[in-house]
C-alpha cells in the first residue's frame, strides 16, 4: 500500500504530473536564462556603435563662413584710417569715392555666389 500524500513519498515515487511540471519549470527557466543573455549581448553591441553626424553646409553659408573667418583676423579698429579720416573731416577734404565704393559691394555680392 502506498500512503504518498500530497508528493511526500519517496522520490521514485514522484506522479508524471509534477515530473511533468519540474521539467517545464527547468525549460522555461533555461528558456529565460538564453533570453536574457541574448538581451545582455544586444545592449553591449548597441554600446558600442559609434554614431557621427554629419554637417553639409550651403554655398551661401560656406561663403557667410569665409567672410566671417577673414574678419575675426582683422583687428577691431583700424586707429590710424580713423585718424586720418577724422582729421580730412576736420579740415573738410574728405571726398567719398563713388565708384570705389560700388566696387567693394560687387566684390561683397560676388562671394555669394
Amino acid at each position: 500500500m502506498n500512503n504518498d500524500i500530497k508528493g511526500l513519498g519517496t522520490p521514485n515515487t514522484l506522479n508524471s504530473d509534477t515530473r511533468a511540471k519540474t521539467n517545464e519549470q527547468r525549460s522555461n527557466a533555461t528558456s529565460q536564462q538564453v533570453a536574457k543573455e541574448q538581451a545582455n549581448d544586444i545592449n553591449r553591441q548597441a554600446a558600442s556603435v559609434v554614431r557621427r553626424d554629419v554637417v553639409e553646409l550651403s554655398k551661401g553659408a560656406q561663403a557667410l563662413k569665409n567672410i566671417t573667418d577673414k574678419l575675426q583676423k582683422q583687428p577691431e579698429v583700424n586707429d590710424k584710417r580713423v585718424a586720418d579720416i577724422k582729421a580730412a573731416l576736420a579740415s573738410g577734404n574728405y571726398k567719398v569715392n563713388d565708384l570705389v565704393i560700388a566696387d567693394k559691394l560687387l566684390q561683397i555680392d560676388d562671394l555669394f555666389e
